[in-house]
């Protein structure tokens, strides 16, 4: 069995219009005086509902971005409070221990850069006295030429003076560890400062 439909057919609808389709549309009663007054205050009403409503859904905001920072903060404060003793650590018991190996490394690299410049200059090196014994077993190993190595307690720990011919160079591998020191203790004190005054 075949269904047939008519597409070309338009359904019928029933017109309401008291005057029929063809009204003049400028025929049509306007409201009365009172649905004018009430439609007028009610739109008063509605964007005055609307405005308290965007007001405080402003505040609401502002207040969420203001809880938010403060959670940000506070968040900030607790993550530098729970790594103060890993770098507390770094800074009192790690960098100084680096001070002596750092200074090895650096007068090593010296000594082999003068060295490369002029190796029929004899080289000297000055370092602090608590530092010569570990500088005088690396020195014949890294170097390949003689170094006078001499005692200078005038020359502070973590330095070195090292002199040839015409040039002098002065190394402070310790006031490099002292400025980051330094700069580490500077960041938790500023977050001690922040979480006791906000």
């Amino acid at each position: 069995m075949s269904s047939v439909f008519n597409v070309a057919r338009s359904p019928v609808l029933e017109s309401f219009d008291p005057a029929g389709r063809d009204a003049d549309p400028r025929n049509v009663a306007k409201p009365n005086a009172d649905w004018q007054d009430g439609h007028a205050k009610g739109l008063v009403a509605g964007q005055a509902l609307a405005l308290a409503t965007q007001s405080a859904l402003t505040a609401e905001i502002a207040q969420s971005l203001a809880d938010m920072g403060f959670g940000f903060a506070e968040a900030r404060v607790q993550l530098l409070r729970g790594l103060k003793p890993l770098f507390g650590a770094l800074i009192n018991r790690v960098l100084p221990g680096l001070s002596e190996q750092a200074l090895a490394v650096q007068v090593i690299s010296l000594l082999q850069q003068a060295a490369e410049r002029d190796s029929s200059a004899p080289l000297e090196l000055s370092v602090n006295p608590t530092q010569t014994a570990g500088l005088a077993a690396l020195l014949p190993y890294a170097v390949g030429m003689p170094v006078i190595l001499v005692a200078d307690p005038q020359v502070g720990s973590g330095q070195a003076v090292l002199r040839s011919n015409h040039t002098e160079t002065f190394l402070d591998v310790g006031a490099v560890l002292a400025g980051v020191q330094a700069t580490l203790s500077a960041i938790f004190e500023a977050a001690d400062e922040r979480a006791n005054y906000g």
